[in-house]
Formats: C-alpha cells, structure tokens, sequence
C-alpha cells in the first residue's frame, strides 16, 4: 500500500501491541555504572529443539524499546521456533529512568551488551547468540559483532575474548 496506508497499518499493529498482554518475563540488569536496564525474556514452554539452537537477542531501534509491536512479534515468532528470546532495552528505554549523570548513546554499549550476552549465558549455558537488530539495534550489532570478533562461532582456535563467560555469536 501507499505510504498512509502503511503508517496506518503499523499504528493499528502498535495499537493491538499495547492492548495485549505482555509476552516477556522482565528482569534488570544492573550495569557497571550503576544504571539499571531491563531485559525481556520470552522462553518457549516446549523447547522444539535439543537446546543446541541460538538464543536471539534482539537489539530495538532508536524510537523503539521491547514493547513495541516490531520486537514483540520478532520475540513471539523465535519462540514458537523454540528459540528462547530477550530483548535488550538500552540505557533510557524500556519505561526505566534515565540515572543521572549516567552515559548515553543511540547505538548503545558494547559493554552493556556484554553484560547482557554474560546474563545469556549464565540462563542458557553452552549455546550460541544470535544478535538481531532492528534499525539502529542493526549498527549496534554490527559494530558489536565486529569489536568481539573473537566471539564468532565460525572464528578458529581458542577464544580469549572480553570475558570468557561469554557465548559465541552466530551474527
């Protein structure tokens, strides 16, 4: 459809989005600063699989935070594919305050998501990530993927990366 006809489509699926229930299990996470940012799981009741698939985290984008219908309908689809789900609500987002004095950037932290990728871990032990971002969530991914490159499932020999609780990344 035309543009209008594409803005009103995306507000009644925003509109369905917030009438609903929420599907996340929210948790925070304290960063080394100080600030508090929530995590949204979504963990599916059935895994479908052996528990060797990834777990996605999807990374919002700059006008976005985990209860808009884009990460909400990603989170739900994932985990109907047995895929355990968490969206990252950068500093600022998610309904938390902003702390003062506190750090901020659009494309997010590195380290901040190495918390949360240590977090993954700990909940999922053993299994690889999938980092999916969504507009501005999509260059704070990449460039993530590309700062820890020794993260990558498909890099050689030993990992001694950042942190070695870590997971590999599949993207």
């Amino acid at each position: 459809p035309h543009a209008i006809g594409q803005i009103l489509l995306l507000g009644l699926k925003e509109m369905r989005a917030r009438l609903s229930p929420s599907p996340y299990e929210r948790t925070l996470l304290r960063l080394t600063d100080g600030t508090h940012i929530a995590l949204d799981w979504v963990t599916p009741e059935e895994p479908l699989d052996d528990g060797s698939g990834p777990v996605c985290v999807l990374l919002h984008g700059a006008f976005q935070d985990s209860s808009s219908v884009t990460m909400i309908d990603l989170a739900v689809g994932f985990v109907k594919r047995g895929m355990p789900t968490v969206v990252m609500n950068r500093r600022g987002y998610g309904g938390l305050p902003i702390a003062e004095g506190s750090k901020l950037s659009v494309f997010g932290f590195d380290e901040d998501l190495d918390l949360v990728l240590e977090q993954v871990g700990r909940r999922f032990p053993g299994r690889c990530v999938a980092l999916i971002g969504f507009s501005c969530g999509a260059g704070f991914s990449c460039r993530y993927a590309h700062t820890r490159g020794a993260l990558s499932a498909w890099a050689g020999g030993e990992r001694k990366p950042v942190g070695s609780a870590l997971p590999r990344l599949l993207g």
